[in-house]
């Protein structure tokens, strides 16, 4: 239970032993941090099993942030229901990078029977959200230019 929550939520190694403290569970910080070790990769691989089988529609996008004073670009790919298909960081924002992306991502899907290969590809234009909200529209940006455009 202390390793599920260390990891599911946002909490610290003290704030798991604080919450066993309050079940009547004293263990120290020091300990919970080591299941964490040692269970942690055993809990992920067992969600991994029961994740949902990923979307026929890929959304994918690419942001850029400042590291220092370098500027780095991050490219990732979201199915329609959310999950994240892939990402990839690279220091510079062309041609080969966004080659390398989808080679990475098809190439994943291939050795995974759980990843099947998209059947559409949307680019987007602003963030790759999974769905817009209920009863709004796709509509072009204040350029007039439209907000996706499917690639594939």
């Amino acid at each position: 239970m202390a390793v599920r929550c260390y990891l599911r939520h946002p909490l610290s190694g003290t704030s798991v032993t604080e919450l066993l403290a309050e079940r009547g569970i004293d263990v120290s910080n020091r300990s919970v941090l080591r299941w964490v070790q040692t269970f942690g990769p055993q809990l992920a691989a067992e969600a991994r099993k029961h994740r949902r089988p990923l979307g026929r529609t890929w959304y994918t996008d690419e942001m850029f942030f400042f590291r220092g004073t370098d500027k780095w670009y991050l490219h990732r790919a979201i199915d329609e229901h959310g999950q994240v298909v892939d990402v990839l960081l690279r220091e510079h924002r062309d041609t080969a990078s966004a080659e390398a992306f989808f080679e990475q991502a098809l190439g994943r899907s291939d050795q995974e029977p759980s990843r099947p290969l998209p059947v559409r590809v949307v680019r987007r234009t602003r963030t790759a959200l999974p769905r817009r909200p209920a009863g709004r529209r796709e509509t072009a940006d204040p350029k007039g230019r439209p907000r996706q455009s499917v690639i594939c």
